[in-house]
Order: C-alpha cells, then sequence, then structure tokens
C-alpha cells in the first residue's frame, strides 16, 4: 500500500496529471476549390486549411474530426463518397489550381499533392440533417506537435464518373468546412 501511495505523489508532483479538456471548432483560413480533367472526367477538389494557433504547442490532442456540411447538400443525388487526404506542400488561396499549388509552381500530382497514407473515407448523404464527421486526429496531433506541417487537407469525390452531374456543386462553399480539436494541456500549463 505504501509503494502506490508514493507513486501517486511523484505523478503529482512531475506534473504528468492533466489539465481539464478543451475544445476549439475552427473555421478555415484559407479554401479553395479547384477543377480539372482525368480520364476524360471532370474532377472537383476542395483544398482546406486551418490556423491552429488557439492550439498550444503542449496540447495533447485526443480527438479531432472535420465536419463538410452542416445542413442540406446542394445537390439531387443520395449518396456521395468522398475522400480527404492530408496536403504534403504549400498552396496558395488565390493562386491554386488543378495544375499548381501556385502560379509558378506545379503539383507532381495534378488536382493536389496528399499523402495516400494519410485518408479518411466517409459517406455525404443529401437528405442528412447533418454530415459524418471525418477523423482525423493522428493529422491534427502530427500538426500540433510539429511532427508534420500544417499544410491543410483536400476533399475528393470518389467515383467521380458516376456523379459528373453534381461535380460543379461540389465546391467550397457548399462544403462550409469546420475542423474540431479536443485537447488536454499538461497540468503545469493550467
Amino acid at each position: 500500500m505504501l509503494t502506490l501511495c508514493i507513486a501517486v505523489v511523484l505523478l503529482v508532483t512531475t506534473g504528468a496529471v492533466a489539465g481539464p479538456d478543451h475544445t476549439v471548432i475552427l473555421q478555415p483560413s484559407e479554401i479553395a476549390g479547384i477543377i480539372g480533367e482525368t480520364d476524360e472526367q471532370v474532377e472537383p477538389r476542395v483544398l482546406v486549411s486551418f490556423d491552429l494557433s488557439s492550439v498550444p504547442e503542449r496540447a495533447s490532442v485526443y480527438y479531432a474530426a472535420l465536419r463538410l456540411h452542416n445542413g442540406v447538400l446542394p445537390w439531387d443525388v443520395p449518396y456521395v463518397p468522398v475522400s480527404l487526404g492530408a496536403l504534403t506542400r504549400a498552396w496558395n488561396e488565390e493562386s491554386v489550381d488543378w495544375d499548381g499549388p501556385s502560379g509558378n509552381e506545379s503539383w507532381e500530382n495534378p488536382g493536389g499533392d496528399y499523402d495516400r497514407e494519410r485518408t479518411a473515407y466517409r459517406v455525404l448523404r443529401a437528405d442528412a440533417a447533418s454530415s459524418p464527421k471525418f477523423i482525423v486526429t493522428g493529422i491534427a496531433k502530427d500538426w500540433v506537435s510539429g511532427t508534420q506541417e500544417n499544410y491543410g487537407l483536400i476533399a475528393m469525390l470518389e467515383n467521380v464518373a458516376d456523379l459528373q452531374e453534381i461535380v460543379y456543386l461540389f465546391n467550397a462553399s457548399a462544403l462550409n468546412p469546420t475542423l474540431e480539436i479536443r485537447y488536454i494541456l499538461p497540468a503545469d500549463d493550467r
């Protein structure tokens, strides 16, 4: 019994006990819609980035989710499969396009360079009261800790050949993304 009490005291005195939970809901700091053509199909992408300066560097992120819309979507297709990836290059909202992240640079992969290992997938339903959340906890943890650069996220239609009637409606203003991050701070940061 004495050993257990000593261990608890050591945890408290070393600052290992976490403080209260915090939640931030972030609006995009940059957002852009781009459209290109692959395999003779029109293909839209939405790029979005978030300023994470409101999340302290020492925060321990335990949950992060991107919501792509609130309310009714502007298309008649009942199900829209969407994939999301972490961008791997900086881009400029004013000059990004299908060919490159800025006016004088090119993407390695037309439409945007993203980490194909770090993706999320969801189906958006046109009749849903709210959209499903894309869980991006690992990506947000890496951004906050500085392990990965925060270049933002890219949203892409899956099965675009079957969804040609909505490609021009899959855009930044229709999707209206928000990023929710939940975190705790070390006890000595309270």
